[in-house]
């Protein structure tokens, strides 16, 4: 009686064009128009760095120390010319052949240090992310070289001494700070999503909670139309009815799955986008696919029970499953919302299950990494559950 229940919903679905179309294409196009049109993070990072030059006006152990750490320090810029024509420097700023000109002070060994006066120019085209940063290494290399000459005033070191240690210092604080942010961040997120990173689970997701549309017009017309009372009189459990309504939504959630990853894999870089890249493990993906499954079925047989008419479900349903997808990251991704907005994320199950999802796809997370995510996802299942099967009985008189 289970699988026979399962295909008279199939046949029904079958029949019903829009259900489909709302179950896979309106996923789908959302993941291919999002993965196309939103900036991608991982681009912004991994883009050309600035081409700068310095203006040096005078050989000082100053100026000599500042270039080194200028040149072996991580950053924005990429230093491609030493030059003693300020003019010639500053028409090819102009020209936005340069894109950053740092003036070094005309610092002769020996001059106090509150005489040094280093100008940083960028050109008109240069963004505001990008002068920030550019600004911050500046003043960070900046202020280290001004408490190296300070230290070596103090010491009383040679020149060459003091460069030779300042390559040495500059080489140890590199292997350091890299030691640090490996073990700072070990385990923990080292990157933000790209673009078909963050649109392929997030728009699955909310493909998956859309199953209530369809369910919920099943279970009312039968209960309007009772349906359900001559399964009854035939002795049709009540657990076989609604196992026999779910299966299939169930496995129409993992073909969404399976077609959004797909998408996501092949689609998106034959129009143009970044394929997408999976870290972790598939069957940690699975995992949390099934897991989002459930809760999405919970929550659209909670609402089918509550609902008194096909309109009222199909309105309730999709105001909470928008509402849902606002707060918990779909629409707008998580790591862009202001703190309040992402503690108030975490209500939403959509959050959870895409918090899921990025575990594995972003990190390389496995089984265990998602074992929280699945264990809420599965507590809301049980709750939306247990209180709609308590209203089916109580509204429809099965006690089967």
């Amino acid at each position: 009686m289970l699988f026979a229940t399962a295909w008279k919903e199939i046949t029904l679905l079958l029949r019903d064009m829009h259900a489909l179309a709302v179950l896979f294409l309106m996923p789908l196009v959302f993941v291919v128009i999002m993965s196309l049109a939103m900036p991608d993070d991982s681009a912004e990072q991994s883009a050309p760095a600035l081409r700068g030059a310095l203006f040096v006006p005078a050989d000082s152990l100053y100026n000599r120390t500042l270039v080194h750490y200028l040149r072996a320090s991580e950053q924005p810029v990429q230093w491609q010319a030493m030059d003693n024509d300020l003019a010639a420097l500053q028409q090819a700023l102009r020209e936005r052949r340069l894109d950053v000109l740092l003036v070094l002070p005309a610092q002769a060994d020996g001059q106090p240090l509150e005489q040094t006066d280093s100008r940083l120019l960028l050109a008109p085209h240069v963004d505001t992310r990008q002068r920030v940063l550019v600004q911050a290494m500046v003043q960070g290399n900046l202020g280290k070289v001004r408490l190296f000459m300070f230290l070596k005033d103090a010491r009383g070191a040679s020149g060459d001494e003091a460069l030779a240690a300042v390559r040495a210092q500059a080489e140890a604080t590199t292997a350091k700070d890299r030691l640090q942010h490996d073990y700072l961040f070990a385990g923990q997120p080292r990157a933000t999503p790209t673009a078909v990173q963050q649109s392929v689970p997030a728009w699955l997701v909310f493909g998956m909670f859309f199953v209530l549309i369809p369910l919920s017009s099943t279970m009312i017309i039968e209960l309007q139309q009772g349906t359900l009372r001559r399964l009854q009189s035939m002795n049709v459990a009540a657990g076989a009815l609604l196992g026999g309504k779910l299966l299939p939504y169930f496995f129409i959630n993992q073909l969404q799955f399976v077609l959004m990853l797909a998408a996501g894999l092949w689609l998106i870089p034959l129009l143009g986008g970044t394929a997408l890249v999976i870290n972790g493990s598939f069957a940690a993906l699975a995992l949390v696919s099934a897991a989002c499954s459930v809760a999405a079925l919970g929550f659209a047989m909670l609402l089918s029970v509550l609902a008194r008419s096909t309109e009222q479900a199909t309105a309730l349903g999709g105001a909470a499953n928008i509402i849902l997808a606002a707060i918990g990251g779909i629409m707008i991704p998580k790591h862009v919302m202001p703190p309040l907005m992402q503690q108030v994320a975490d209500v939403s199950p959509m959050s959870w299950a895409l918090d899921g999802f990025l575990q594995v796809i972003l990190y390389g997370g496995g089984l265990a990494d998602v074992l929280l995510p699945v264990a809420a996802l599965l507590a809301f299942a049980a709750a939306g559950f247990a209180i709609a099967v308590r209203q089916f009985k109580k509204r429809s008189g099965y006690y089967g």
